[in-house]
């Protein structure tokens, strides 16, 4: 079960959620990953039934739920590093050595671009004089004047 940690000289905190070592793609690797593809990707625009249902989306142009027309969505994530319900963490926890405590909360997956995205351009401007690190979807989203472009 996932834990909360926390460093008794610095006061720390850092979730340890073992079971997330085996989630697809949870191994350690330095190899490229492979291209990705439309058929399978379920954060593609139009595969909204291949993940949770959203609990938050951004829709221009409005829509239902679950459906095309996003810019951005927020889904639960399967294999979440918090619990709501989380146990407190076992007895035999060290508790000279750090503090714990159950990790309990909420663990979402935010998707913000409703394409698949592996390489940003952009310019940037004077409102953004850096762009901002997406975990590789929006490609930098957030700039203001010269909007990414995503290869």
């Amino acid at each position: 079960m996932p834990e909360v940690r926390i460093d008794p000289l610095t006061g720390q905190k850092t979730i340890v959620a073992a079971d997330r070592a085996t989630r697809p793609g949870g191994g350690l690797s330095a190899v490229a990953p492979d291209p990705i593809d439309p058929e399978s990707d379920p954060f593609l625009e139009g595969h909204e039934d291949r993940t949770p249902p959203e609990t938050f989306a951004v829709r221009p142009n409005g829509g239902a739920p679950d459906g095309p027309g996003w810019r951005v969505r927020v889904v639960p994530n399967l294999y979440p590093a918090l619990a709501p319900d989380s146990p407190a963490p076992e007895a035999t926890v060290n508790a000279d050595l750090f503090a714990a405590s159950p990790a309990r909360g909420a663990h979402e997956v935010v998707i913000n671009a409703p394409a698949p995205c592996t390489r940003c351009r952009s310019s940037r401007s004077a409102r953004s004089p850096r762009p901002s690190m997406s975990g590789g979807r929006g490609c930098a989203r957030t700039q203001r004047r010269a909007p990414p472009t995503c290869t």
